[in-house]
């Protein structure tokens, strides 16, 4: 082979060995780049004075709080108890004269109720805000707000749903929107899965052997666990049938009552009633409901109503009594509270002074 040749093939031998490396090095050259593209920059600390801030303010029910409450007035039986339930009742500075659950807020000042508060005392306490179910009048809504003093009216809930953020809204109100939420919401998936065991001890033998026809009678003549209430949620929750359903707002109609609903009260099986309001005694002696079978064969039981009513964890308590009375022979093992025996175990003169103490 020639000189010039040997010169030439020198040469593509060198210009395939350089493109070799080349072909070697660009992964690494583009792998280089790529990582330099997805480089983040270190996230920013977060100031923890502003996380804080960031659970105020929160709107429950309509009001605005700007900042956590450290000293709340509770004029709610209801609501206290819910308080406690969720472990949030040590910010309690005040109570509604019919708190009594749990025992130490007996101790607690008292701040008359939602209907009559005590204002002078409220304003004593130097409260951050105040808990009612019901609306306060102008007047003492004004005094207060114009010492800044929020009120939150949380209203009694009519179902199962409103039962479950009722417990949401308070744990937002003491702990913050987001921090509020988490305890809220556990609490109430807990609640619901109470609410689901007590479902499946009752409404499967209900649907094998048949609903019972009940009546929760709260006052008479006619004040009545109607449909869109939380009440009659909980009675069809354990496989009972109510009578009043049809109806709403805690009134079944006497025309109704007196015409072509009279067969459904013939039919009743079990009424449910508080002696402190009502007793097997009136019953006999009323002119409606002294014919009835349920009253002439004492099918009737007496239970707490206001407990039932104040819808915190005790509420659970007396509905599972409710589904034993409903259908003892299906739980013959289980304790079972108040036997129904005829006796009327009370005068029914009643203890609410004219206004529901169990809200």
């Amino acid at each position: 082979m020639s000189k010039a040749g040997v010169a030439v093939g020198r040469k593509r031998v060198s210009l395939l060995f350089l493109s070799f490396v080349l072909i070697l090095l660009l992964p690494l050259g583009f792998s280089a780049c790529g990582a330099a593209e997805i480089e983040e920059p270190e996230p920013e600390a977060v100031d923890e004075e502003d996380y804080v801030l960031s659970e105020y303010p929160v709107v429950i029910y309509g009001t605005a709080v700007s900042a956590r409450p450290s000293r709340l007035v509770s004029l709610s039986p209801a609501l206290t108890e819910k308080l406690y339930d969720i472990g949030l009742e040590s910010v309690l500075v005040g109570v509604s004269d019919y708190c009594d659950y749990p025992a130490y807020v007996s101790a607690l000042t008292k701040c008359g109720t939602g209907q009559i508060p005590n204002i002078e005392r409220i304003l004593g306490l130097d409260p951050h805000a105040v808990l009612t179910q019901t609306q306060l009048s102008e007047s003492d809504s004004a005094i207060l707000a114009e010492r800044s003093i929020p009120v939150i009216v949380v209203p009694p809930a009519r179902n199962l749903r409103e039962w479950r953020e009722s417990y949401v809204s308070l744990a937002q109100l003491l702990e913050g929107a987001y921090v509020g939420a988490d305890i809220g919401e556990s609490f109430a998936v807990d609640l619901q899965r109470r609410l689901d065991d007590l479902q499946r001890l009752y409404a499967p033998y209900a649907a094998e052997h048949g609903s019972k026809r009940v009546l929760y009678l709260r006052l008479l003549d006619f004040t009545v666990a109607t449909g869109g209430t939380l009440e009659h949620e909980l009675l069809s929750l354990i496989g009972l049938s109510n009578i009043a359903a049809d109806f709403t707002d805690w009134h079944y109609p006497e025309e109704n009552a007196n015409g072509d609903g009279r067969a459904d009260f013939e039919s009743i099986d079990l009424i449910f009633m508080d002696e402190k309001f009502v007793t097997i005694t009136m019953l006999e002696q009323n002119s409606f409901y002294r014919g009835l079978q349920a009253t002439l064969q004492d099918w009737y039981i007496y239970i707490d109503s206001l407990v039932l009513e104040r819808q915190s964890l005790r509420t659970l308590s007396v509905l599972e009594q409710m589904g034993q009375a409903a259908y003892p022979e299906a739980f013959p093992s289980l304790p079972f509270v108040d036997e129904p025996d005829g006796d009327d175990g009370g005068d029914g003169d009643g203890d609410d002074d004219g206004e529901n103490n169990g809200q």
